[in-house]
């Protein structure tokens, strides 16, 4: 499952998760089982991802500025991430 912040690095000083709506991943792979058998681009798991694409069909704009929305109310919510401790060490002459 494919979701903002999956692939690349994270800039953002939280501790990023995925966005609701979250699957089982046994539910997950039954779809993907499914399209394994008989294949497709593409395929919805899930009432909301449906009514999302259903959505971005009809009105794309409101519904990216909507997912935009959904998407900073969770990274604000997220818990900051933790500040790693670099120790430079330089060689001795």
């Amino acid at each position: 499952m494919d979701f903002p912040g999956s692939l690349g690095a994270n800039y953002t000083g939280r501790m990023l998760q995925p966005a609701p709506p979250v699957y089982e991943p046994q539910r997950v792979a039954d779809v993907m089982v499914r399209v394994a058998i008989r294949p497709r681009l593409g395929a919805v798991v899930g009432g909301p991802a449906f009514l999302a694409k259903l959505a971005h069909a009809v009105a794309p704009p409101i519904t990216e500025q909507m997912a935009a929305a959904l998407l900073e109310l969770c990274l604000w919510q997220a818990d900051p991430a933790p500040v790693p401790i670099v120790i430079y060490s330089y060689p001795l002459p």
